[in-house]
């Protein structure tokens, strides 16, 4: 072998591994853009998560106290009737009373 032929070799193989590193960094450029766009996925998707959250805790608490207001509501209406049925009792237990004594 000459040393020509032997600086061809190297060259060679120089040229070969320029281009193997070259074929790695566009690789890993790739996978940065990937990992970045993935990131960026994931810190979106947190960001919808904590502020869903934060709404549905609202929502949750507006529907309870509506809830509530509704059964208190209720409440009310239900005590001014059992109010006006035992008045209506009393009446007429008064009435009964009355006419028994009579006798």
């Amino acid at each position: 072998m000459t040393s020509s032929h032997t600086k061809a070799e190297i060259l060679k193989v120089y040229e070969q591994l320029l281009d193997e590193l070259k074929g790695e960094r566009n690789q890993n450029t790739a996978l940065k853009k990937e990992l970045e766009k993935r990131q960026e996925n994931a810190d979106n998707l947190q960001q919808k998560i904590a502020s869903n959250g934060t709404e549905s805790i609202a929502q949750l608490r507006t529907t309870v106290n509506q809830q509530l207001d509704e059964l208190e509501a209720k409440l009310n209406d239900e005590q001014q009737h059992f109010v006006q049925l035992q008045e209506a009792g009393y009446t007429s237990g008064e009435k009964a009373i009355g006419r028994a004594a009579r006798y």
